[in-house]
């Protein structure tokens, strides 16, 4: 488990192209994806064409549902000790509390229910 939620916190370590209609579009999707986003201006000076066939032909990452590219310049991270979930917004909240004890932060996502402080306060065993 610990592995399944270190890997959607590093999404952007690999990209993964299912349609190959244009070389383009899998330019701008594999810069997007590896580098979070990109100013208008630096994606009007980039040629995404290109930027498609050289991954396309870099011949890695071939599965059923299309191709994987590991972008190996992108480090992993490793954000889930396997006992603290990292910080992450996932719902609607007012404000998020740090419950910190020695080297570890469990957060409450305020409001919330009683049993959210609960399992914060006692993860720490």
């Amino acid at each position: 488990m610990k592995d399944l939620i270190n890997l959607t916190f590093n999404l952007q370590h690999y990209t993964l192209i299912q349609d190959f209609s244009s070389k383009e579009n899998i330019g701008k999707i594999h810069l997007m994806n590896k580098l979070g986003g990109m100013s208008e201006e630096e994606m009007e000076k980039t040629d995404f064409a290109s930027v498609g066939r050289e991954l396309i032909n870099s011949g890695t990452g071939i599965t059923e549902y299309g191709l994987l590219f590991e972008n190996i310049d992108v480090p992993l991270e490793d954000v889930y000790d396997g006992q603290v979930f990292p910080l992450y917004v996932y719902k609607d909240c007012v404000a998020i509390v740090g419950i910190k004890f020695k080297e570890k932060t469990e957060y409450a996502y305020l409001p919330c229910d009683d049993i959210e402080f609960h399992k914060a306060i006692h993860s720490f065993r």
